[in-house]
């Protein structure tokens, strides 16, 4: 039986203190990008005009660009998650903020209100319009019929038997029936086959070369795999969170076979998500929770 839930409580500085160290590392990896650049400059030329030395330059070269690709990969995806929990965290302080104030407002207005005694009511003003005109009046003219003749009755006459004397009878102990009655509920109305409705998710795309692809330059990580979701209508993709342990749009991130061929979405939005083991969506007390996602990535619950 599932034991999700579907209620989250957020910290806004803490959302937005975790992207500022998300950022740290992002500048570290920057650091690191200029280093491989100065290397690059300092050693791209000093093997030599011969063959040997022209095959291991291009060699060098060659791996300088696989750790500029692996470096700047992991530099993007962090500066990517620091922008989105540095924004989710003004947005989560913003909202709390103006919850906050309605609050001050609404327990302000009602701490106004009083309750009004009896006042005088309006007169009545006579309503203005023509009088009416007195009509006529039509006599009634009798109906004719047969009239109905009375009919001799049966005289009843009094049956001999023994009277009926009178009985005291005894006081039985009992509760009174007002005391076993109890208050009427108010019946609700009822409605017939209609249930709440719930947000649709996106359905997904799943292909063999999805479990090979490589996600800024580098393998999916152990126990995650990469879905291809259909965007709604309105642009968005949506997902019941509770479903994963770990759900994340792949935006401004390189997605490539191995041997580096960029692999197209089709217009779909790549997602990396490792799935939740404890989740059974059919479970009796299962509550789901949507959250939608923006082509850009910003997340939004429903």
């Amino acid at each position: 039986m599932s034991e999700v839930n579907g209620r989250i409580w957020v910290d806004p500085e803490g959302v937005s203190a975790l992207g500022d160290r998300y950022a740290d590392h992002a500048v570290m990896y920057d650091d690191y990008l200029r280093r491989l650049q100065a290397l690059r400059v300092q050693y791209a030329d000093a093997w030599g005009d011969d063959d040997m030395g022209r095959e291991f330059s291009q060699k060098f070269l060659s791996g300088l660009d696989n750790l500029e690709n692996l470096v700047g990969g992991v530099k993007g995806s962090l500066e990517y998650t620091a922008a989105g929990l540095r924004e989710s965290g003004k947005m989560y302080r913003e909202v709390d903020d103006d919850a906050r104030t309605a609050g001050y407002k609404m327990g302000h207005d009602f701490s106004n209100l009083s309750v009004t005694g009896g006042g005088s009511a309006a007169p009545l003003e006579p309503r203005s319009g023509a009088p009416l005109e007195p009509r006529s009046a039509m006599p009634l003219e009798p109906l004719s019929g047969t009239p109905l003749g009375a009919r001799s009755g049966t005289r009843l006459e009094a049956r001999s038997g023994t009277p009926l004397e009178p009985r005291l009878s005894e006081p039985t102990l009992g509760t009174p029936a007002g005391s076993l009655a109890s208050p009427a509920e108010p019946l609700l109305p009822t409605t017939n086959g209609l249930v709440a409705a719930t947000p649709a998710i996106s359905s997904y795309v799943e292909r063999p070369e999805f479990r090979t692809a490589l996600v800024g330059g580098q393998p999916l990580p152990s126990g995650f795999r990469l879905e291809a979701l259909n965007p709604m209508p309105d642009g968005t993709t949506r997902v019941d969170a509770n479903l994963y342990d770990s759900v994340s749009p792949v935006v401004y991130t390189s997605v490539t076979a191995p041997d580096g061929t960029a692999i197209d979405p089709d217009g779909r939005q790549f997602f990396l998500v490792k799935d939740n083991p404890h989740a059974d969506p059919l479970a009796a007390g299962y509550r789901p929770m949507y959250v939608g996602y923006t082509a850009d990535g910003s997340a939004t619950p429903l």
